[in-house]
């Protein structure tokens, strides 16, 4: 197995999983069949922001300020083309961008002033952009859609614009230590904080009212730099060294590695413990090397309790 490096992730709104490389800026794609995974490179594309919107259309901002829209961007799709697109004020001072769940697209400004497309984005066609919610400054945004968004600012704090009103949505802590926020399709939200730990909070219906104070729940895995949330039961995220992590419904992180097809597998025998069949298996003897091979194998075998295992249970890794 390889491990990619990267500096940004953002789950599409279809599920598709995208990537920018650690050193370069290129933008990759995450694609699996048959038990093989690879991170495959866009020919041409760079960025320092991505967003993979509706209808396979992929957006990029770049180092230059400038916004790019890729067509046909899905895996399995044809070949499509990047196409420069017009920021509001036709200068090269777009910063980031993001799209939500009915085909808006969002970009900030350079000055974290924030628009958005003034309707979804079905087509070809060039956006015709609006300002965004009045009085709103971000250098994360994360929209649910057109009337829903959630973003950070620099002052570290996650706010909230719904009904046309901005709520400060306070942090596990209590203080403006979120540096960015990320929500799912079913409007999961999760925030990294400074420290670099993810909590997580899953509204209860789509358009319900938060409650005056929220629970969030801390999903521990090491130090993070960002979080990308698809829904509650799956929510990727990057750690500080660049590698892509994600936990499922077992609620387990395991780590993301490109494969070859083939799978290691092992059957539990009496007295076995995970780190133990780790050491013997895989000849690791470091502690670090022996927790991330651990993990990733509850991960792929869907264990509930990595500290438990059955008898005649079957482990497997893909390679």
């Amino acid at each position: 197995m390889t491990v990619k490096k990267f500096k940004l992730i953002k789950v599409g709104k279809q599920g598709g999983m995208w990537a920018i490389g650690k050193d370069d800026d290129r933008i990759y794609n995450l694609v699996g069949d048959a038990g093989v995974v690879s991170w495959i490179p866009d020919k041409t594309g760079k960025g320092v922001s991505i967003a993979a919107g509706l209808h396979n259309l992929l957006w990029a901002v770049n180092k230059n300020g400038e916004i790019w829209r890729k067509t046909n961007a899905g895996p399995y799709t044809p070949e499509g083309e990047w196409n420069k697109i017009t920021t509001k004020s036709g200068k090269n001072d777009a910063k980031s961008i993001a799209a939500d769940n009915d085909g808006h697209v969002w970009y900030t400004q350079t000055d974290d002033k924030i628009f958005r497309s003034k309707d979804p984005v079905t087509d070809e066609k060039a956006p015709t952009w609006i300002d965004g919610p009045e009085g709103g400054k971000s250098d994360n945004l994360a929209p649910f859609n057109s009337s829903i968004l959630y973003c950070t600012n620099k002052a570290g704090q996650i706010w909230l614009h719904a009904n046309n009103v901005w709520t400060e949505l306070k942090t596990k802590s209590n203080r403006p230590d979120a540096s960015m926020v990320s929500v799912g399709n079913d409007q999961t939200i999760a925030y990294v904080d400074k420290s670099g730990s993810i909590f997580r909070f899953k509204v209860p219906n789509e358009g319900a009212a938060l409650p005056d104070v929220i629970e969030w729940e801390n999903r521990p895995m090491g130090k993070v730099s960002m979080v990308a949330v698809y829904n509650k039961d799956l929510i990727w995220c990057l750690n500080t060294k660049g590698e892509v992590w994600r936990t499922m419904q077992n609620g387990v992180w395991a780590q993301l590695r490109e494969t070859t097809g083939r799978v290691w597998r092992y059957t539990v025998k009496p007295n076995d413990t995970l780190n133990a069949v780790v050491m013997k298996e895989f000849k690791l003897t470091k502690a670090e090397d022996i927790t991330r091979q651990a993990d990733l194998i509850a991960g792929q075998s869907g264990l509930l309790n990595p500290n438990i295992l059955k008898v005649g249970d079957v482990l497997q890794l893909y390679l």
